[in-house]
């Protein structure tokens, strides 16, 4: 395993470095402030992961841990580890329930095959590109392995509504990505398309829960399941 110090250093790019001091300023009210749609986009996520005891299973922007938590309590028996840009957000996680790394979804500081899942979880707006981030997701994860992701509606017409006031707002570039993007993304990197569902979070958030089998790499494996 890449030392994760290192991999976070290298990180330090446009797009990283708001996200960063955004999320420093937001760590100690992030889980108040945004209860509501932390427990409405997890509960769809945890569904769709459906997490076992044994797998060892990566959140990767894992903020203040409280998916891990809640992936604990159904699989104790679970390896669990989270990943983030912000060491302010980590401060905030429960380390009795998972290891922890500072470290950049799109440079992962794991192993080749080492991981039987990886949740992306209301990530892929701070990221321009998708394929660097899928592409990984496909490297760490062992063959068969499940790839969860949960995104905001880039088809909504008040998520862009949202999205363009946030970009006005925040430190942070949004940047919003269609389901279909996504399942492009994924099918280009080998993964099988099992589920998709859309769903709304109150009169303005609507999000999507994908998720996705890591195949052999053969045409079959292109093809939604």
């Amino acid at each position: 395993m890449q030392d994760p110090y290192t991999m976070a250093s290298r990180a330090k790019d446009k797009t990283a470095e708001p996200v960063r001091v955004e999320y420093d300023a937001l760590a100690r009210s992030y889980e108040r402030r945004w209860r509501r749609y932390l427990d409405v986009s997890s509960a769809r996520t945890l569904a769709a992961l459906a997490p076992r005891d044994q797998e060892r299973i990566l959140d990767a922007g894992c903020g203040t841990g409280l998916l891990l938590q809640r992936i604990a309590a159904l699989a104790p028996g679970a390896r669990l580890v989270g990943t983030d840009l912000t060491l302010a957000m980590l401060h905030q996680a429960d380390r009795t329930v998972s290891d922890f790394v500072l470290g950049d979804v799109r440079r992962l500081p794991f192993d080749d095959g080492s991981l039987d899942a990886v949740v992306l979880a209301s990530v892929l707006q701070y990221l321009p590109d998708l394929n660097s981030t899928v592409a990984e997701a496909a490297r760490v994860l062992r063959v068969g392995g499940r790839l969860v992701i949960t995104l905001w509606d880039g088809e909504s017409l008040r998520v862009r509504m949202l999205g363009r006031w946030l970009r006005w707002r925040d430190r942070a570039d949004v940047y919003l990505h269609t389901p279909g993007d996504v399942i492009a993304s994924c099918r280009d990197h080998g993964f099988v398309i099992r589920k998709e569902q859309a769903y709304p979070v109150d009169h303005m958030w609507r999000l999507v829960t994908l998720s996705a089998v890591k195949g052999t790499g053969g045409p079959g494996d292109r093809s939604a399941a």
